[in-house]
């Protein structure tokens, strides 16, 4: 797991369950959990080459995830997450791959 320390989430923005914004930070797994809703955990988790990926998982069925964005880092990935209403918004902000639909914004290649 990268570490990542809490001044430097808070730059971001990510000010945890004081703020409204979800969870305070803490490792899941490989990742880390940073926010949830009525029906899902908002966890983001380390992949290959430094990426990182913003998964929503269903509470249910805490083994796998059904949706994901991919992140060039995890940072980038943290900070969508800070900003994300999932109550309002579909899918967060910024991510290079929709994993769950293989779409990327603007026909780009990642």
């Amino acid at each position: 797991m990268t570490a990542l320390d809490t001044d430097t989430v808070e730059a971001l923005g990510y000010r945890g369950a004081d703020a409204g914004h979800g969870l305070p930070l803490r490792p899941e797994g490989d990742g880390y959990r940073l926010a949830e809703t009525d029906t899902h955990w908002i966890d983001v988790m380390p992949m290959l080459f430094g990426n990182h990926r913003v998964v929503t998982t269903v509470k249910a069925l805490p083994m796998t995830y059904d949706r994901g964005w991919c992140y060039p880092n995890l940072l980038a990935a943290v900070a969508a997450v800070a900003v994300w209403d999932p109550e309002t918004e579909d899918r967060p902000a910024g991510w290079v791959k929709e994993v769950h639909t293989g779409e990327r914004p603007n026909g780009e290649r990642w």
